[in-house]
């Protein structure tokens, strides 16, 4: 069942749309949303899709080698993101390294 909300000008972007909260139309008010809560596939050490820092192969491996260290060690793999300064997603990447790397050995 769809729920019919009453068509309100928006606070930021000024069109007549419906209102999802504080005044805002649906887009804006997940624009806020995304902008206040932590996300997943953002990289924690660079803020919302900030350019990335370049990085060499052996950055890289010694990032691989510390996620799989503390992998071991149990610890959460938000923690590891935050740790690492790169992002869950990038994670989810050494995962597939490490799969792959232990299917060559």
């Amino acid at each position: 069942m769809t729920r019919h909300l009453p068509a309100r000008t928006c606070r930021d972007c000024g069109r007549n749309r419906p209102n999802h909260g504080r005044g805002l139309c649906r887009g804006c008010w997940l624009r806020q949303w995304r902008a206040t809560n932590g996300r997943y596939d953002v990289a924690t050490g660079t803020g919302m899709g900030g350019p990335g820092i370049p990085k060499t192969a052996a950055d890289i491996a010694a990032r691989l080698e510390d996620y799989a260290f503390l992998r071991a060690l149990n610890v959460r793999r938000l923690d590891i993101a935050a740790r690492l300064g790169v992002s869950y997603r990038t994670l989810n990447r050494y995962d597939a390294r490490l799969r792959q790397q232990q299917d060559t050995a």
